[in-house]
């Protein structure tokens, strides 16, 4: 009881402290400690929100590229290309233009490392905890209003066909590989949005229908409900197996 007292106690005095606007905050940290100033708390917030940036960019890009179509600032006029060279051209320049974005990302990502470790073994743990979280409390004013961007961009873009943006909207990983953001951003447009291989192995088929049965498996209370799900995940696997026939258009892109 004097321990969920406590906690309780130790929440209230945080939202309160978190109450204050962030200027206020980082001016009272600083403070209170030699060689900690408000320029590299500052500092620590921008990075917090450009990697958070960049992210987003990455996925608006990707998203571009899945739907092949041209973000606005490569659609500019290029002389003397017919249409088909035109749009091989900009396709480039999309993927060049991702490549800078992760470069950036990884520059962006080893100065924040840097300062984070800093702040880490100054800061005491409860002024490291409000300043990440008065951080945080600011980069998803930032987040919120470059997704709706974002969006709005894509939509005219695609004539309104949208995309999930976050991965974690849709994908649930039910495996111990933890996949890099481009293959998230790949799975959650669906299973039907790949380039599908000249043929499949049907003895991988029915094991990965197997490794899915038993981790869905352990969320089912009743033996009903099990055996439902084995017949329905043993249909869609044969129904897999036996139908899949890829497309000569499919085939070109392998």
């Amino acid at each position: 009881m004097f321990l969920k007292t406590l906690v309780l106690t130790f929440q209230v005095i945080v939202e309160l402290l978190m109450c204050r606007p962030f200027g206020k905050i980082i001016y009272d940290i600083a403070q209170r400690y030699n060689g900690i100033n408000i320029c590299k708390l500052r500092k620590f917030e921008k990075l917090q929100c450009k990697i958070n940036k960049v992210n987003l960019d990455l996925t608006f890009l990707n998203n571009c590229q899945s739907f092949n179509v041209t973000p606005k600032f490569l659609s500019f006029n290029l002389p003397h290309t017919n249409n088909n060279d035109g749009k091989a051209i900009r396709k480039r320049l999309l993927k060049s233009s991702i490549h800078k974005r992760k470069k950036e990302k990884w520059k962006i990502e080893k100065d924040l490392r840097i300062i984070e470790n800093e702040l880490s073994k100054s800061l005491s743990r409860l002024d490291y905890y409000i300043l990440r979280r008065a951080t945080a409390k600011n980069v998803s004013k930032i987040e919120e209003k470059v997704i709706k961007t974002h969006e709005t961009k894509l939509k005219e873009l695609t004539r309104n066909h949208t995309a999930i943006f976050q991965p974690s909207e849709t994908v649930k990983n039910l495996s111990t590989y933890i996949p890099s953001t481009e293959e998230l951003n790949i799975l959650k447009l669906g299973l039907n949005h790949a380039i599908p291989p000249k043929s499949i192995n049907k003895t991988e088929v029915y094991a990965t229908f197997e490794i899915i049965y038993r981790a869905m498996k352990k969320d089912l209370i009743n033996e009903g409900e099990t055996n439902e799900l084995k017949t329905q995940l043993s249909y869609l696997a044969n129904s897999y197996v036996n139908n899949y026939k890829p497309t000569q258009h499919s085939l070109k892109k392998t």
